[in-house]
């Protein structure tokens, strides 16, 4: 759930976008549905790391344990 300084910082933006007139409920009720639709996607879409270390090969030096397709039978 949304934290009560960003709900305020949701809530400014959709009165700068339609101004007090405007249908500034139903604006801020999308926009909640929204951030709490993305809030809900992240959770269950975890970013996936790996175990292993990324490092990048030292140049000069040939990979070890490739073979180049060439040298297959």
């Amino acid at each position: 759930m949304a934290s009560a300084k960003e709900r305020l910082t949701i809530f400014e933006n959709v009165i700068a976008r339609v101004g007090m007139d405007g249908d500034v409920l139903g604006e801020y009720s999308k926009a909640m549905s929204s951030l709490n639709g993305l809030q809900t996607f992240q959770e269950l879409n975890p970013p996936m790391t790996s175990n292993e270390p990324v490092s990048a090969p030292i140049s000069g030096q040939p990979m070890q344990g490739v073979n180049p397709m060439s040298n297959m039978p």
